[in-house]
């Protein structure tokens, strides 16, 4: 069938409407085919020196603060002279090249980005926050940006500029954000040592902080070294779940109004995801090694998981699929679907009793469009709040690599995937380089994931004829072109990407679904530097 094959590496695509997805060249002027959402690019965010004011709730500040200035900032778990000065201490001490880094850098090391991009929608507010390569939060505000059926078609909107910039000292080695449910805006941030929650706006009239910054940070420390990599909110805001796998087995829950972090372990494997359900009788743990445990929250008990390699399986099978990229929970926490590092297909978990029971069934979602000669690993994934549409970002082999493959979803009671289409995103104004196909099975199949400009080009250029011309025989200028076409289409660097570890910048993408928005859906994709955002028009 038509809907089958993705779109032209030269279109991109604007909108759903009822389950047709409105595609249009990139170079595309004047009046467009659909509704069109502004995109993004991470790199036209200027530099900030802003200071800002913290607070630590338990009195546990970074190894970086000494215990002098551990006694002057907090006391009794209460922050004193606005909680600014263990910060100025700690620059004064610093070298002046180094202190002038600090601030306006954040003291930023190359190569410390996660493996995968961060995207996080507010659970309320058309307010979307994206973590950078210099560990700062850029937060876009898209109320009013996102059209409406029956307004029109326009012209291509220009980039959207960020609203804020967070970043601070203690914001290092930052992997990991989400949004604070019922927390107004607030934005907890998984740094080393610990996590940064930043409350946007000025602190509260007559407090110890002081702030016209219009941001400030509460920081929560970890009971283990090593950077918070992965965060959870429990749907009511007061806990939150954090990891730091290099370091600790299982994770932690703290107590936001006190600060206090409890482990929670059933074992001495680590964990690199964490997802609360959103009954939040139910947390998910997945380990390293593709296992998962669900722990039920009521009473903490928990059951340990292993998908097969083919997809299915059970409380104690056998493995092989990889490490779990990503999980979504459904709308009634009945179903949680999950995607693996080295499997081309889903798995799903189906609760057979109402919650907080355990007992559940893990059955294999099947997803034909998907297989491919030599697979198609899935690379992220994203479930709509009214569990109606399902996003999968592809990669490999496929023949649709670097696009979102889209599904209608019902629970009745088991999930079912319905195939919409192919969708491509990448930005609008821009042209395919050099021609090419849709259906090469080598990286350019993805190039529209990001964008590269020229000078960004060049210097990838030059820093791959620096390390590649003594290890590869081709022309110094092929290895380049190929590194820089592995690095747009988003698949350089991650797992089953088909090239050395470390090969590149790219990362996986990221997929996030808008919670609210009236007419449907909202997909916001990211991959590098370039975020897109997609309407996908559906509810009555």
């Amino acid at each position: 069938m038509a809907h089958f094959k993705p779109p032209a590496m030269d279109h991109r695509t604007l909108c759903e409407l009822q389950c047709q997805l409105v595609n249009t060249p990139c170079a595309a002027t004047g009046t467009l085919s659909g509704p069109t959402c502004p995109d993004i690019d991470l790199t036209a965010a200027a530099a900030t020196t802003t200071v800002h004011a913290v607070k630590c709730p338990n009195g546990q500040w970074p190894p970086s603060y000494t215990a002098d200035d551990d006694d002057e900032a907090c006391d009794g778990g209460r922050p004193r002279r606005g909680g600014l000065r263990p910060l100025l201490r700690h620059l004064r001490r610093l070298p002046p090249a180094a202190r002038l880094e600090r601030l306006l850098l954040g003291g930023v090391q190359p190569g410390s980005l996660p493996e995968q991009a961060t995207l996080a929608w507010h659970p309320s507010q058309a307010l979307l926050a994206a973590l950078d390569d210099s560990n700062r939060i850029q937060l876009y505000n898209y109320s009013g940006q996102l059209p409406l059926l029956g307004q029109g078609r326009g012209g291509r909107p220009p980039l959207l500029q960020p609203t804020q910039v967070l970043q601070h000292e203690l914001q290092q080695q930052a992997s990991a954000a989400a949004w604070r449910p019922f927390g107004g805006q607030c934005l907890v941030v998984g740094v080393a040592h610990g996590a940064c929650l930043w409350h946007i706006g000025r602190p509260p009239a007559g407090g110890a902080l002081r702030s016209d910054s219009g941001a400030w940070l509460t920081w929560l420390k970890a009971p283990s070294p090593g950077p918070v990599t992965a965060l959870a909110w429990h749907p009511q805001g007061h806990l939150l779940a954090g990891a730091t796998p290099q370091s600790q087995a299982g994770f932690h829950v703290w107590d936001v109004a006190t600060g206090t972090a409890t482990p929670v372990s059933a074992g001495r494997e680590a964990v690199s995801l964490l997802r609360w359900s959103p009954c939040g009788s139910y947390l998910l743990a997945a380990h390293p090694a593709g296992a998962f445990t669900i722990w039920q929250t009521q009473a903490w008990w928990s059951q340990r998981w292993v998908a097969a390699a083919a997809g299915g399986g059970g409380g104690g099978g056998g493995g092989g699929s990889g490490e779990v990229v990503e999980a979504c929970w459904g709308a009634d926490s009945r179903s949680l679907v999950l995607a693996y590092s080295n499997s081309p297909q889903l798995v799903c978990l189906h609760f057979t009793q109402d919650p907080p029971s355990l007992q559940a069934q893990l059955l294999p979602l099947p997803l034909p469009e998907l297989d491919g000669k030599g697979g198609s690993l899935v690379q992220a994934l994203a479930w709509d709040p009214r569990a109606q549409r399902l996003a999968v970002a592809v990669g490999s082999a496929h023949p649709a690599a670097g696009c979102v493959a889209l599904y209608d979803t019902r629970c009745d009671p088991i999930l079912s995937a319905r195939f919409i289409g192919f969708m491509r995103l990448g930005p609008l104004g821009e042209a395919a380089p050099g021609g090419g196909t849709a259906g090469g099975a080598g990286g350019e199949a993805g190039w529209d994931w990001d964008v590269i400009q020229a000078d960004e080009a060049a210097e990838a250029s030059a820093a791959v004829r620096g390390s590649t011309s003594q290890a590869k025989t081709g022309k110094p200028d092929d290895a380049a072109a190929a590194a820089a076409g592995a690095q747009r289409s988003g698949l350089g660097s991650g797992p089953g990407a088909g090239g050395p570890a470390g090969a590149g910048a790219g990362k996986r993408p990221q997929l996030a679904f808008l919670p609210s928005f009236a007419q449907g859906a909202v997909l916001a994709a990211r991959t590098g530097n370039h975020i897109a955002a997609v309407p996908l028009y559906f509810a009555a």
